[in-house]
């Protein structure tokens, strides 16, 4: 077996041993939204694929906090204020950089950046095995031709190369991987997609749609958001809990490159290296579900 070889730093821990001699069909630089889709596509194509991350695994045990209540917190939810100021000041200004998340940015002092004084450029940057999924609200909406197409309306900019039509068939294979759940609503402006059911509105929101309604004649609708909430049909799917993603990021269990676990399968084990664990939920072809921990 050839040596191990791994490269080690004073801020950045190995993820994962690599032998010195392995040879990939392909490197992916970035584990966050794009670079794990990328990877998820060309592994269920048979195709071995190494990802690059610049940043560490995430620990559930400490990493986490989403179901803390505010009053749990030192600074009930909000952080503090004058640290993020010193250490944060440009991903502050995001807004899910707060005590619940602000590990998931990166430190500002230790990742500078310039921009030309008259384009300001906000930076929001996450490095962690995952990236910014950890830190994003899960509203999934898709762009319609008023964004591919503004430049012939507008008359500012170019005009994307491709159009909604082009993107269409790419946007419901995401959004049935991911689980989007929203309302059909018909507006070529706020294009509908593979929704599941959405989500039901509380006594409160009930009232306001009422009113609004009513009164304006706006027409209300639910977020459209990548939170399962039905079990889907097909192969048994993981999903990480605790962490602001934790309804998001389903992982489909793979036993060899580009086929998916057999129907019967319960659980696999998904190893993320020996530092880190986390835990799941598996669904079975019985739609039972079960947790337990990986390590």
């Amino acid at each position: 077996m050839d040596e191990p070889f791994v490269k080690l730093t004073a801020l950045h821990r190995p993820f994962m041993l690599l032998p010195r001699r392995t040879i990939h069909d392909v490197l992916v630089i970035g584990s966050g939204a794009s670079g794990g889709w990328v990877a998820k596509e060309l592994t269920e194509r048979g195709l071995t694929v190494a990802m690059l991350e610049a940043g560490p695994p995430r620990v559930p045990t400490h990493d986490f906090t989403e179901h803390m209540w505010p009053y749990q917190m030192k600074f009930r939810g909000f952080g503090d204020q004058e640290q993020l100021l010193r250490t944060q000041p440009v991903q502050r200004l995001c807004y899910a950089c707060d005590e619940y998340s602000h590990q998931f940015f990166v430190n500002d002092l230790e990742h500078p950046y310039t921009f030309p004084a008259d384009k300001p450029f906000m930076w929001i940057r996450g490095r962690q095995v995952g990236g910014k999924t950890f830190c994003w609200a899960r509203e999934s909406y898709r762009y319609s031709d008023n964004e591919f197409k503004a430049a012939s309306r507008d008359g500012y900019g170019e005009d994307w190369p491709i159009s909604y039509r082009e993107l269409e068939p790419y946007y419901d294979g995401v959004e049935s991987f991911i689980g989007v759940s929203g309302s059909r609503e018909g507006l070529p402006q706020f294009p509908d997609g593979q929704f599941l059911p959405p989500m039901k509105l509380s006594c409160g929101a009930l009232l306001a749609k009422d009113v609004i309604e009513r009164k304006f004649g706006w027409r209300v609708i639910p977020d459209r958001v990548a939170n399962f909430n039905r079990t889907p049909p097909g192969p048994p799917r993981v999903s990480l809990l605790r962490s602001m993603s934790a309804r998001l990021l389903h992982i489909f269990l793979l036993q060899q490159p580009g086929r998916y676990a057999p129907s019967r399968s319960r659980h696999a084990q998904i190893h993320f290296g020996e530092r880190c664990r986390c835990q799941s939920s598996a669904h079975g072809p019985q739609r039972s579900r079960r947790r337990r921990s990986l390590h």
